[in-house]
């Protein structure tokens, strides 16, 4: 029997009669606007796979600020808002324009009670973002693991290449962000297969990266140029395998052949028409 697969979003959220600091300032700056953006961004993380979302590319900010049903000058104005309210995280979104509220998070634990995986940390939001956290898990700090005091700076020199980079996570969950990114660069093939390969090449090297998603992305582009023949729909056997190396190299490949072949139809014809005119001679 297989086992039920883990589930990483939720079908509601609870939503409080009384009005907290955020949802009071929206009101009063955007009246009815202001109620309706902080419902709708609260439902669309409910709906996201771990619950945040990034729109740090344009066609992800258009898709966002559509579901919220808002245009896109006037949701980042609120955005912000909730940002300076503490209400979405601030590193999370200064620094990637990842959206994601601690307080939501707390308030779907319940949700989680009965599944056999738990809800995503803010935490684990951040790392897998490659920001680097300390024992607090409030300030950020880069190139150490240990906190330094105010005013403070660190001794010795750091290890070149190092700074802010961190070992693969734990959990590394193929996201709604992930998807959308596969679609729009055409890859067709298994994406859970393509991110099993990932996984397995990282940690066997033991390698590390200041933003493992990135690093996520370029492994995609990196198989859909050298491998081509293998994004294929799952199930489908894989096309002939294209040489050279990339696909770029193929297509260069294959211009050359077609103009050597047109060269040579061309010295045939031109041999045909020379011994056609010696016959008649």
């Amino acid at each position: 029997m297989m086992a039920r697969p883990e589930r990483k979003n939720a079908d509601y959220f609870p939503f409080y009669a009384k009005d907290g600091r955020t949802l009071f300032i929206l009101e009063g700056k955007y009246r009815c606007k202001g109620t309706g953006f902080f419902t709708n961004v609260m439902r669309f993380l409910t709906l996201q796979d771990n619950h945040h979302f990034c729109i740090a590319d344009e066609t992800d900010q258009m898709y966002f600020m559509s579901k919220c049903h808002c245009d896109e000058e006037l949701g980042m104005d609120m955005l912000n808002i909730m940002v300076k309210t503490e209400k979405l995280d601030k590193e999370l979104w200064e620094n990637h324009k990842i959206i994601a509220c601690q307080d939501l998070l707390d308030s779907l634990k319940d949700a989680y009670r009965k599944r056999t995986n738990d809800i995503i940390t803010i935490d684990e939001i951040r790392v897998n973002a490659g920001i680097k956290w300390n024992s607090g898990g409030r300030n950020p700090v880069k190139g150490g693991s240990k906190p330094q005091r105010k005013g403070k700076e660190t001794k010795g020199k750091e290890t070149k290449g190092t700074t802010g980079k961190k070992s693969i996570p734990k959990t590394f969950p193929i996201t709604e962000q992930m998807k959308s990114y596969a679609q729009k660069k055409g890859y067709i093939a298994c994406l859970e297969y393509l991110t099993e390969g990932f996984l397995i090449h990282y940690k066997s090297e033991g390698n590390k990266k200041a933003c493992w998603y990135s690093a996520w992305q370029r492994w995609l582009r990196n198989q859909m140029e050298w491998y081509p023949e293998k994004n294929v729909p799952k199930g489908e056997q894989p096309l002939t395998k294209i040489q050279p190396k990339t696909y770029a190299q193929a297509q260069d490949a294959e211009r050359r052949d077609r103009a050597k072949w047109l060269l040579e139809e061309k010295d045939e014809g031109k041999q045909k028409a020379d011994t056609k005119r010696i016959d008649h001679a």
